[in-house]
């Protein structure tokens, strides 16, 4: 159970990883917006600078409020898997399976984004480029999910989260004793 929650951890430092070298990268994220709002030198100005400060900052609140949600999660299912709860097993491998399969949509667009032309990849939209730090990263993150709820299914874990079951059955049968 012990490799599981310390897998689990690592997962967790690498989500804040992927999310940190994300934050970095909003610099980028804007001025490819103003490029594309701007195709050229010549064309009027659609949306001035100050809409795209404001969207800037509407995205950064995004990212730090889904960080902290989903660092939240790695730390709870932490918290409820080494409290050897059963249904915490359960919601850690819909949590993994989710995380996986949305990574590898993620990294699905980016493979097109990066397979394609310049600009056919423009024409994508600039939320759906990526660079390949970021794909490495996610795929990291998610599969480190994965190895920690296999580890949370094998047989150590499950002996574990039975034990668990079992002294509580006890303390419950002992207090409901006492109470007669």
């Amino acid at each position: 159970m012990t490799a599981a929650l310390w897998t689990m951890a690592a997962g967790a430092v690498a989500y804040v990883a992927l999310q940190i070298y994300t934050g970095t990268r909003v610099g980028a994220l804007r001025e490819d917006l103003e490029s594309q709002m701007r195709p050229s030198s010549q064309a009027p100005q659609v949306l001035g600078d100050r809409f795209l400060d404001a969207m800037m900052i509407g995205i950064v609140a995004m990212l730090a409020f889904f960080a902290v949600v989903v660092l939240s999660l790695w730390v709870w299912m932490i918290i409820v898997n080494a409290r050897g709860l059963r249904w915490a097993r359960i919601t850690a491998t819909c949590l993994a399976a989710y995380n996986a399969m949305s990574t590898m949509f993620t990294v699905g667009l980016w493979a097109v984004t990066v397979s394609v032309s310049d600009e056919a990849a423009s024409e994508l939209g600039t939320m759906a480029t990526q660079d390949t730090t970021s794909a490495v990263l996610g795929v990291l993150q998610a599969l480190i999910g994965l190895v920690a709820v296999g580890l949370l299914w094998l047989g150590p874990s499950g002996a574990y989260i039975r034990g668990v079951g079992a002294h509580r059955a006890w303390d419950r049968w002992q207090a409901a004793q006492h109470r007669t």
